[in-house]
């Protein structure tokens, strides 16, 4: 089982969090004692489909594909940033993980999503979150990675000191 939590903050409209995350798949791979716990922290002010982003990876999530979606919403991020109503996107995307779709509608209507996404965001603001991604290690903010390698060294720092 995972030793070490890896958390991150993020924002999915977010380009450096888009950065991030070959970087954090890439350490998961590496690394089978690290968990990945990703949580929300859409900066609406600057990212304005940043919320219904987020709603779509948790409507996902309840068809057990959060990190799926999460994936196809930052590679393809070009695609649906600038839309004035992504929806449609995130539609073909469900339609591509094969969920179940009307479920996946009905899910993104469901308030106790958004009320998650912003007791994490909440969260994050009160532990010193300003910026998107944000990464702490056990519990230990730590710089944004700039690869893999350097995400392995940092962890493998912190755990060391424990």
């Amino acid at each position: 089982a995972a030793k070490i939590t890896l958390v991150e903050y993020g924002d999915l409209q977010c380009p450096s969090c888009q950065l991030a995350q070959p970087i954090v798949n890439e350490t998961l791979d590496a690394r089978q004692d690290v968990k990945l716990i990703f949580k929300h922290f859409p900066i609406e002010s600057l990212h304005p489909n940043a919320m219904s982003a987020a709603n779509a990876v948790e409507a996902a999530g309840k068809q057990g594909k959060f990190f799926e979606m999460m994936d196809a919403l930052y590679l393809n991020q070009k695609e649906w940033e600038a839309l004035p109503n992504p929806q449609s996107v995130y539609e073909k995307y469900a339609g591509e993980l094969k969920l179940d779709l009307e479920k996946f509608k009905k899910d993104q209507q469901d308030p106790a999503l958004k009320k998650k996404i912003e007791a994490e965001r909440d969260e994050g603001i009160s532990i010193g979150v300003s910026g998107t991604p944000s990464f702490f290690v056990n519990g230990e903010k730590i710089d944004n990675p700039s690869s893999s390698d350097a995400l392995i060294q940092i962890i493998d720092g912190v755990v060391g000191k424990k």
